[in-house]
């Protein structure tokens, strides 16, 4: 069982079961372009996301995919990326009644969320809930690369980024 809070979750208490879906240590992030077709994606439409060079750590812990600087001698980003489902059980019972209590409490919240990491400190650079089948697509022309909807946690913003996967294994294994 893993113990992990993130912006948009509060931290675990001792109900809560957290576990990991998916673990890829190395995925690269680019930019993505508007949509212009309701076709979709095309990876070749992407550019590689680029960060000014770290000091200690490929992330500091105010860089986020909505606040990154701009770069001066940019490098490319690589994280890590996490698929996490997080289970609690359901506390909101005052209008239930005894035996509808038991049965209302075994239905917990599942959450599950995507998590882009820095693969060294573990620092969030990007969230994305799983919502709908929009927040992760893959792209027409590669089944290496999917585009996945993050969200800023604090204004509700959201943006596409682009992942593309080292290894096509992972990339199935993810898709």
């Amino acid at each position: 069982m893993t113990s992990t809070s993130s912006p948009t979750r509060p931290p675990p208490d001792l109900e809560t079961i957290t576990r990991v879906l998916f673990l890829s240590p190395r995925v690269h992030i680019y930019t993505v372009p508007p949509l212009t077709s309701t076709k979709g994606y095309l990876s070749t439409s992407f550019s590689p996301l680029l960060l000014p060079p770290p000091s200690s750590s490929s992330f500091s812990s105010s860089t986020t995919c909505f606040s990154s600087p701009k770069p001066a001698k940019p490098i490319e980003t690589i994280t890590r990326l996490r698929v996490l489902e997080t289970s609690s059980p359901n506390t909101s019972t005052t209008t239930l009644q005894d035996d509808e209590k038991e049965s209302y409490n075994n239905n917990p919240n599942i959450t599950t969320s995507l998590l882009l990491e820095d693969p060294d400190t573990g620092a969030l650079f990007a969230e994305a809930p799983y919502t709908s089948p929009l927040t992760v697509q893959p792209v027409l022309d590669s089944s290496r690369f999917f585009t996945l909807r993050v969200q800023d946690p604090t204004n509700a913003r959201t943006a596409v980024l682009g992942i593309g996967f080292e290894e096509r294994s992972e990339a199935f294994d993810f898709g």
